[in-house]
């Protein structure tokens, strides 16, 4: 009976320390592994059979073994990992992969079993060996023998094997033999263990670490997540660094900054990682000042000399700018920025003076260069979005060429006719780079989830100030990714859904610094002003100097943190690196403050400014909408300052030239996304959020991208685009409305291997709810052994819809009944076969009137496991993530029952969505757990059918097809004619058990069931016995049956059946006919029977000369004898006696007519 509080063990997801961990990703990963296995036209790459991983000391500690092993269980076996889980190495190392096409073979020991499941458990075909916890503890010399063993039958069946001999950082030169100094390969021929030889005799092996590495440098779900944890948030630390050299000296001290001290962060990471491997055909890391940007040497770094900002201007004046560009050694990121020594904004004149005329003509060259950077950056975003759509790098080229030419004419940049029209000044790439750094120029029309890198330079920008003199260049570069999905519409016609994310984007993109003294003097004058405040210049101090941030969002610039202070007039910030900028109340359009009415949402001052304050402004924060806002979080001084001391103030309207606060309870549209965007800033500094969801929030794009790219990658095929909001985390959390036509038929789909018990839940379900609705239970009869007939299935299905849609028509609105349909799969049948079978129905009427409800799989804990930890083929394939909705237990439904308990947490590991239910035998009786293997709507949840679309592509085409049974069952059905002994029947079943073999399993029968009469009864009984736990039942059947080819039948489940052996069995639970027996001889008495003869006639008269003292006969010529002297006689006679009894018997069978088992009545 179902209990109401269920074991649940813990979910198997939780176990990855990466969030886009799924059993998706998983599979996926395994078939790129096994694509080595494909066949090949290639000679250099013979076909394989396997791809051998075996770890620790077993294999010296190889090196590519453990880089497979961390692709494959994603980093399990890192060093940092392995001394976290404070385990020995050598025990956790303990493991070994044998990879096939059609499944994979697991040795492991029951210490790091557990570590492993969560990453293994949802491989198809999956086979572990594993010993029992008590039994590896027990005795050391018996655990090794066991490895040994699990080594050799994993190695069954594969001639050609694959050996990751080599990691990419430490290549060793291959050979045969060197594998054979491997200890468990060296065990591999010792006699004893059915290896029959050496190793390297039985199996041509090869080293396929190259090839492997093509696997690794694909970049997935789970690789996109380490590389912006990870990766990018090492790569940002070199900027940061760079940015700190130049902040930390004063303005006068920057003039004396060399190229070499500002880069060194950038050189020194890019050189360190170079040292273990390199990155063929990528550009290099470089810092370059003013005039050295000039030409190739922004391209590729290489300059002579080392370059000063005081002197690497225009005919050695100060440098105007500098371009960097940083390189991943190890990884696909790079970008490149320019950035300036000088703002170029001069500070709103508040105490009256008047700006100098000139100042424009004199920052003529900053401005240029100021307006290219910003069109370049321009450029490689729309070159960027233009790439994603088309994959084509010319068009991506077009792109930066218009947004170039409208620059020129809407800025009336003075580069000259020639600068626009020729690619000469203008370098523009886009490369793919892989996982290890490697690049090369991106394909044209292929879509690829490498990296990709879209660098743009402008070169040898001519000065405006020096006639015939080059400013040098401005460079940008961003590293982003692409994804495309291939979409099927309803009229058969293609399309592909494209999305992109820039992944270095939280670089900043614009930076400047103050060198100069005029812009120091600037700045210091507006600092001593709001320092020592004159009522006459902005009126009243309301707020003095707090930190917030000045918030633009624009592409160039997100935000910038500085110094605020308030006045009755104006507000003043301060930021340490372009110095001050001051906005007086006379210059400002509106005032918005909005706080949410909340103590703990970011509120927002937001000022818009007329367009005449452009030039008092730093170009980074220039907009379209000229607006700014200011950020205030929560319960900060800075706010309750804000609220007690500026609001009210702000608010009053005394003079009509300034603008005045305004109170607002929503905000626009394109503010309220922005505030959101702060909202969760300031949510994950409040609280710790995983690493993804710390760079979610800095790169907004990444949180829209990840379902796309998750679905791209993973998939290689077409999806029907109906499915694409699905797969894109769209449609919601609501399962699909079902349509209220009666015609449709519901299916609820019952699987499990032999023994499960699958057919009494069936009954169970059926009898609890026949009255609700009409019921239809589909299932193949016993007598059929070839498996799942997917036709048969199809046709029935057919019958029942046609059949459905004559009642509909003929009954009336009120006797209308829903059908619903039972599908109960045989033997072991792969839930993904019979789920296709109904749902890609030939016949697409038949098809549109079949929904799947959900799916059920009956799993017995006493049932599960052939010999220790090594699975029933297709147990846990019947319990698939997204194909299975519910898992129902059949036997130990007790509490704290520890066959229960490994159960559970083994299927756990494989499906964390599925309900699990508690029904000993399937005797379902809660009406919460009918609910739920009846509901008509688990299997359409989106969720689902995302996991279903992400973990088998292809599937809603009919693409896939599941792989048999490993190890192969068979199920053989034999006829008879006669009535069984119930007594025999039920001995022989309880000594199956007893008689299992150990691997390779032949001869094991592990289920028996079938139709039969018993010789105490005139009724039909079905019988089912299963060995593993015993169980034994005989039920007296309710139902007819077609026994046309013999009155009674049973089906033996097992491995390596011979059906003679099996007739035998048969035999020996019936009264079979006697056999003759043999006459007898003196030879065959037995020493008791002489005995006894002799007992019998001792003292019988003794013949003349002969007399008997009592213990022995004697002669009167001396001869003595324990014996009768006429013994010879009495034992003739009694033969005659005997034989005369055997000669009735015999001629009693004779008389008699047996007929035998199997014999045709």
């Amino acid at each position: 009976m179902a209990q109401s509080n269920p074991f649940r063990p813990s979910s198997g997801r939780r176990t990855a320390k990466q969030e886009t961990f799924s059993s998706a990703v998983s599979t996926y990963r395994l078939r790129q592994v096994q694509s080595l296995l494909q066949p090949s036209k290639d000679l250099k790459h013979p076909q394989l059979d396997a791809v051998l991983c075996i770890l620790g000391v077993d294999s010296r500690h190889s090196d590519g073994a453990r880089e497979l092993a961390n692709y494959l269980l994603f980093g399990l076996y890192d060093y940092n990992s392995i001394k976290r889980s404070n385990l020995p190495e050598d025990t956790v190392d303990d493991m070994m992969l044998v990879i096939r096409r059609d499944g994979v073979r697991v040795y492991c020991n029951p210490v790091n079993y557990p570590y492993l499941l969560p990453y293994i458990a949802h491989w198809k075909n999956l086979q572990i060996f594993c010993m029992d916890e008590d039994k590896y503890h027990e005795d050391e010399e018996e655990a090794e023998e066991y490895k040994i063993r699990s080594f050799v039958a994993m190695m069954e069946g594969s001639s050609r094997v694959g050996l990751p001999y080599s990691s990419r950082f430490n290549q060793q030169q291959f050979t045969p033999m060197a594998i054979e100094k491997w200890p468990i390969v060296q065990a591999f021929a010792l006699e004893g263990f059915g290896g029959g030889g050496f190793f390297t005799m039985k199996h041509e092996v090869g080293d396929v670490s190259g090839r492997l590495e093509h696997v690794y440098t694909r970049l997935d779900p789970v690789g996109l997540e380490n590389l912006v944890t990870e990766q990018l948030s090492q790569f940002e630390q070199q900027w940061t660094s760079l940015i700190k050299n130049i902040d930390v000296e004063s303005p006068a001290q920057r003039a004396l900054l060399t190229e070499s001290k500002v880069g060194e962060p950038l050189q020194s990471y890019y050189a360190h990682g170079m040292q273990v491997g390199s990155a063929g055909g990528r550009r290099s890391a470089f810092v370059l000042f003013g005039t050295r940007t000039s030409g190739a040497g922004a391209a590729t770094g290489v300059q002579g000399t080392d370059g000063v900002i005081g002197t690497a201007g225009v005919r050695g004046g100060p440098a105007l700018h500098m371009a960097c560009q940083a390189i991943s050694p190890r990884g696909p990121l790079s970008c490149a920025r320019t950035y300036f020594f000088s703002s170029g904004h001069v500070p709103y004149p508040v105490t009256g003076e008047a700006v100098t005329s000139n100042t424009e003509e004199q920052n003529m060259d900053l401005r240029l260069l100021s307006t290219m950077y910003l069109v370049a950056i321009d450029a490689v975003l729309a070159a960027i979005a233009t790439y994603s759509k088309t994959l084509s790098v010319g068009a991506a080229r077009k792109t930066v060429l218009d947004v170039l030419k409208d620059a020129v004419e809407r800025h009336q940049l003075p580069l000259g006719s020639a600068f626009a029209s020729s690619k000469n000044p203008i370098d523009f790439t886009i490369e793919e780079v892989d996982m290890h750094g490697c690049s090369q120029p991106a394909e044209q029309t292929t879509p690829s989830h490498l990296v990709k890198t879209a660098f743009l330079s402008f070169n040898d920008i001519p000065s405006v100030e020096h006639a015939g003199e080059s400013l040098g260049s401005v460079t940008f570069a961003e590293s982003f990714l692409v994804s495309s999905l291939s979409t099927i519409n309803a009229d058969g016609s293609k399309a592909v859904d494209s999305c992109y994310t820039v992944l270095t984007a939280n670089i900043p993109r614009y930076t400047t610094w103050m060198t100069t003294q005029e812009e120091t003097n600037k700045s210091e004058a507006v600092v001593t002003l709001v320092k020592t405040p004159s009522v006459e210049v902005l009126g009243k101090p309301l707020l003095q100097g707090e930190q917030v941030q000045l918030v633009v969002a624009t592409q160039y610039c997100f935000s910038q943190e500085g110094q605020l202070y308030i006045f009755e007039r104006g507000l003043v910030f301060i930021q340490p690196h372009w110095g001050a900028i001051v906005l007086p109340r006379t210059e400002l359009q509106s005032i918005l403050f909005y706080d949410g009415d909340s103590r703990t949402v970011v509120a927002m001052l937001v000022l818009t400014y007329r367009p005449d304050m452009l030039g008092f402004l730093p170009a980074q924060v220039h907009n379209p909408d000229n607006r700014l806002a200011v950020v205030f979080n929560p319960s900060t001084r800075a706010y309750k300052t804000f609220i007690t001391e500026v609001l009210s103030a702000w608010q009053e309207k005394e003079d009509l030239g300034q603008a005045h606060l305004q109170v607002v309870k929503e905000l626009p549209v394109e503010l309220a996304s922005l505030h959101s965007q702060l909202q969760r800033r300031l949510e994950m500094m409040l609280t710790q959020p995983s690493p993804l969801k710390k760079a979610s929030v800095y790169l907004s794009e990444l949180e829209r991208f990840l379902p796309h790219f998750s679905a791209s990658s993973l998939l290689h095929t077409p999806i029907p685009a109906a499915d694409l909001p699905v797969l894109l985390d769209q449609a919601g959390d609501e399962p699909m409305e079902l349509d209220s036509n009666m015609e449709e038929i519901i299916i609820t789909i019952l699987t499990g291997i032999p023994g499960s018990h699958k057919d009494n839940l069936c009954t169970s379900l059926v009898n609890i709810n026949k009255e609700h609705g009409r019921w239809v239970v589909l299932r193949q009869p016993i007598e059929i052994t070839e498996g799942f007939d997917a036709e048969s299935l199809q046709a029935s299905l057919s019958a029942a819809v046609k059949a459905q849609r004559k009642r509909v028509a003929k009954a009336t609105t009120v006797g209308k009944k829903k059908m619903r349909a039972v599908i109960v799969t045989p033997g072991f049948t792969d839930v993904l076969d019979v789920v296709l079978a109904v749902l890609c129905h030939p016949d697409p009427e038949v098809r549109s009137r079949l929904k799947v409800g959900a799916v059920t799989a009956c799993v017995d804990p006493m049932n599960t496991f052939l010999e220790d930890r090594f699975l029933f083929p297709k147990v846990l394939d019947q319990c698939a993530p997204g194909w299975v909705n519910n898992v129902v237990f059949t036997s130990c439904t007790e509490a704290q029952n520890p066959h229960l308990e490994v159960t559970q947490h083994l299927v756990r590991a494989v499906n964390p969505d599925a309900a699990f239910v508690l029904a000993e035998r399937g005797e379902v009786t809660r009406s919460e757990d009918v609910e739920l293997i009846l509901s008509e709507t688990m299997f359409s949840q989106p969720r689902l059918a995302q996991i279903r679309h992400l973990g088998t592509p292809g599937w809603s085409q009919g693409l896939v097809r599941s792989a048999p049974p490993s190890p192969a069952m068979q199920d053989i059905c034999i006829h008879f004619s006669l009535a069984l002994d119930r007594i025999k029947f039920q001995a022989k079943c309880k000594a199956l058990k007893s008689s299992l073999s150990p691997y390779p399993f032949h001869g094991n029968v592990y289920c028996t069931k079938g139709r039969v009469k018993f010789l105490d009864s005139p009724k039909l009984y079905e019988v089912l016995h299963v060995t593993k736990s015993g169980h034994l039942s005989m039920v007296a059947s309710e139902t007819e049956h077609d026994t046309s080819d013999g009155e009674f039948c049973v089906v033996f489940t097992g491995c390596g059946l011979q059906e003679e052996a099996l007739k035998t069995w048969l035999r020996a639970c019936t009264r079979q006919k006697p056999e003759k027996k043999a006459h007898r001889t003196k030879e065959s008495l037995s020493k008791q029977e002489m005995a006894n003869i002799h007992r019998k006639h001792h003292l019988e008269p003794l013949p003349a000369g002969w007399y008997y003292n009592g213990s022995t006969y004697i002669s009167m010529d001396g001869e003595k004898s324990d014996k009768h002297p006429h013994m010879d006689q009495f034992v003739a006679d009694y033969l005659r006696q005997v034989n005369a009894g055997i000669e009735n018997y015999n001629k009693r069978i004779d008389s008699k007519e047996y007929t035998d088992l199997f014999t045709q009545r």
